[in-house]
């Protein structure tokens, strides 16, 4: 079924707490976060919230199948469709590897580079929602969406330099990294249903 907006701040971080978080995020903002990722936990790390698409972006450990030496941090993509006044989280997710159990930007990142982790595409009944997520340097202020309804900017809120952004699958534009005086740090081109 869907999931409809979490009045309430999880007590912990909690893996089983995770959509909850990200309800809780999209309209909150993020939260403190914890020095690390303990097994059991997701953390989460970014968000986006644009007119119809929002998207959080966790840090979490994924056990391994057979054995506990095969756990493994992972990111994990959590897309929420508007609908009415609140939001709905959707049944698929997504990610890839995450660098360090430690929350910190990675030492290695320079302060105007970006890397971009990955890109996620879910889609269900009404909706198709396409995202992007990655870490930049201390440069980044912004993350812009130019889409043909319009561009819309969103703060760097994360403290270790994470980003995602989310937009309707349907459509074709563009993602940019920028700075404080609006110069691009990276900008990624997408297509339509290409994702």
């Amino acid at each position: 079924g869907s999931r409809h907006a979490a009045r309430w701040r999880p007590p912990s971080f909690d893996e089983d707490f995770m959509d909850d978080w990200s309800l809780w995020v999209v309209e909150h903002g993020v939260p403190d976060l914890p020095e690390e990722v303990h097994q059991g936990e997701s953390v989460p790390v970014a968000r986006w919230v644009g007119p119809r698409y929002a998207a959080v972006l966790h840090v979490q450990w994924m056990w391994g199948r057979e054995d506990p030496a095969e756990d493994h941090l992972a990111s994990e993509i959590d897309c929420l469709v508007r609908a009415g006044d609140h939001w709905e989280g959707t049944e698929g997710g997504g990610g890839t590897g995450w660098p360090s159990a430690r929350l910190v930007r990675p030492g290695d990142i320079l302060p105007r580079q970006v890397h971009r982790f990955g890109l996620h595409g879910d889609s269900g009944a009404g909706y198709a929602c396409s995202v992007a997520y990655g870490v930049a340097g201390t440069d980044a202020a912004y993350v812009e969406l130019v889409t043909s309804l319009g561009t819309k900017r969103w703060d760097f809120e994360s403290p270790i330099g994470a980003w995602v952004v989310a937009w309707g699958s349907t459509l074709s534009g563009e993602v940019s990294i920028l700075d404080s005086d609006g110069r691009p740090l990276a900008v990624h081109s997408f297509l339509a249903n290409s994702i």
